[in-house]
């Protein structure tokens, strides 16, 4: 049986995958293929190199601490993610395109996609960068 991995982002909130990836190791499943997006390549590849998840993902104030996981919803982390706020106010403030239709305009205005920027610098372990 061949088995595949697809892992998505949640704007910096990567425990989902974190905690899947924990529990397919402790079965022994071993991917043939693993795709992910945004967040989810920097917990992939911790996990590839064998790292512990949750102590990548859960400091040590946040495992003592019940807001701090609303903390990070509102603030972000520093040096992972922040809130896309001003992305979003701009998004607001910019000459509205109608193009796309009215429906089109409002959800881009009020239901941006867009929730949080990563700021964590990419970081290549070993081997030759990528072209």
């Amino acid at each position: 049986m061949r088995i595949a991995f697809a892992l998505a982002g949640l704007g910096g909130f990567n425990a989902h995958g974190a905690g899947f990836l924990t529990a397919a190791s402790k079965w022994h499943l071993v991917p043939d293929l693993v795709t992910a997006t945004s967040g989810q390549i920097v917990v992939l590849a911790d996990w590839l190199a064998g790292q512990d998840l949750q102590a990548r993902l859960i400091t040590g104030d946040g495992q003592a601490d019940p807001l701090a996981q609303l903390r990070a919803l509102m603030f972000g982390d520093p040096g992972i993610f922040r809130p896309a706020y001003v992305e979003a106010l701009a998004r607001f403030a910019a000459m509205p395109d109608f193009s796309g239709g009215l429906l089109n305009l409002v959800a881009d205005r009020l239901l941006p996609a867009q929730q949080y920027v990563p700021e964590r610098a990419m970081r290549i372990s070993s081997g030759s960068p990528p072209r």
